[in-house]
């Protein structure tokens, strides 16, 4: 993963795929069984993912954004 992808929780799928979320990015970062990187689901700029898991086929993303006791 690159540098500023620091991983907090993760969640792997059933074909095998790594879904890290990684609080500094402002998404989740997917890897491949093998390690590779496969693609990074951005939320937005204010997003801080803390874990994921998988509701059916639907991926649930926590956000510990700042201000989230506002909401």
């Amino acid at each position: 993963m690159p540098a500023d992808h620091i991983p907090d929780g993760l969640q792997i799928a059933a074909d095998g795929r790594l879904f890290i979320s990684t609080i500094s990015s402002h998404g989740s970062t997917v890897l491949s069984p093998t390690g590779e990187m496969l693609d990074h689901l951005y939320l937005n700029n204010h997003a801080i993912p803390t874990n994921c898991c998988f509701d059916g086929s639907a991926l649930r993303v926590t956000d510990f954004t700042v201000g989230y006791e506002d909401q």
